[in-house]
Order: structure tokens, then C-alpha cells, then sequence
């Protein structure tokens, strides 16, 4: 394995690690901002540092904040995992702030794939892998943890089935 490679492999790793935390950095700023804040909860903080950041940082940050909010639309908690907007601290409502998770979090793991493509592999392990620990040991929750493998496997399933597409396309070119 070259160095680069390891080398884009530890830093997306990194990535992922450092993403997962990105949604609580609300809790540093709670005069301003309350817990579970629409800002911090969203894919806006990575997208924001896009510019400044590696790829394979990039990809990472995404991965992570993508298991996070996972983690928090199925959250055991009734009307915690609500999402707040700023400085009025007003909440979503249960059904707005399950939507406003979900798709962030899905937004944020195909932002998360669709630019580290070249390791895909790795990433799609690395999500597995994350997730699963992140949901027993941060959220002590085997049903988060059961929903995440299962996200995974079909992550694996749709990397299998690119993969074939672009071979078959391949294959068919003149």
C-alpha cells in the first residue's frame, strides 16, 4: 500500500472521528445557540469549511456528522431530538426536526461518498464501523446500532453495484 494511500486513509479517519462532534459544538455555545441547533445539525459547518479542507478531511467530516444525526432521529428521547433555530431558541416540532435530521444526514453521506469515491471501500468501513461503536458506546442503544448495519450493508451493496455499472460500461465501450 503506497504512503499516499495511508496516508488519505488516516486523515479520512480522522475526518470521520471529528464529524461526529460537529453537531454537539452547539453545547459550547449555548448562550447563543440551544442544543441540537439547525446550524450545527446540518451538513452547513463541513460545507463551510469545503474550501480549506482535503478531500479525503472533507469526506471524514461528512461520514461523521451523517452518524450523528442518524444516531439522533432515532433517538429513544421524546421531544429532545426537536431542532432549534438561533438566538430565539424556538423548536421545529417533532415531525419537521425528524424530517430536517434525515435528510441531512442522508445529505450528508452521499456528499460524504460522492467525493471520496476513489476510497470508497474505506469509507463505507470506516461508516460501518464508526456507526456501530458510536451507537452502542455514545448512545447505549442497540436498536441505533442494528438501524446503522443495516445502512451500512446497503452502502456496501450500492458501492458493489456501481462498481459492476461501471465495469459493464467499460466492457461495452467501442
Amino acid at each position: 500500500m503506497k504512503l499516499f494511500t495511508i496516508k488519505s486513509i488516516g486523515i479520512g479517519g480522522a475526518g470521520v472521528y471529528a464529524g461526529l462532534f460537529i453537531p454537539d459544538l452547539d453545547l459550547l455555545l449555548l448562550p447563543i445557540l440551544h442544543h441540537r441547533s439547525i446550524i450545527t445539525h446540518s451538513i452547513l459547518i463541513p460545507l463551510l469549511l469545503k474550501r480549506w479542507l482535503p478531500i479525503p478531511v472533507f469526506a471524514g467530516l461528512m461520514a461523521g456528522v451523517s452518524i450523528h444525526l442518524w444516531a439522533d432521529s432515532l433517538s429513544t428521547s421524546t421531544g429532545f431530538a426537536q431542532i432549534y433555530l438561533p438566538l430565539v431558541k424556538s423548536g421545529l416540532g417533532a415531525e419537521l426536526s425528524f424530517v430536517w435530521i434525515v435528510l441531512n444526514s442522508l445529505l450528508a453521506l452521499y456528499l460524504a461518498v460522492s467525493s471520496y469515491r476513489k476510497y470508497l471501500w474505506f469509507l463505507i468501513s470506516a461508516y460501518l464501523f464508526v456507526a456501530l461503536a458510536y451507537a452502542v458506546l455514545n448512545e447505549g442503544a442497540a436498536f441505533v446500532a442494528y438501524v446503522l448495519a443495516i445502512v451500512g450493508v446497503l452502502l456496501f451493496v450500492i458501492n458493489r453495484k456501481l462498481k459492476n455499472r461501471s465495469l459493464q460500461e467499460t466492457d461495452n465501450a467501442p
